[in-house]
C-alpha cells in the first residue's frame, strides 16, 4: 500500500511540474508578444 501511494505521490508531482513549466512558457509567450505590439 505504501509503495502504490508513493508512486501516485510521484505522478501526482510529475503532473504538478509540469503544469508549472506549461504556464512559464505561456507567461514567457505573453511577455514576448507583448515587447513585439510594443516595437
Amino acid at each position: 500500500m505504501k509503495y502504490m501511494y508513493r508512486t501516485d505521490a510521484g505522478q501526482d508531482d510529475l503532473s504538478g511540474i509540469i503544469v508549472l513549466i506549461g504556464g512559464y512558457f505561456l507567461v514567457l509567450c505573453l511577455v514576448c508578444q507583448e515587447i513585439t505590439t510594443w516595437k
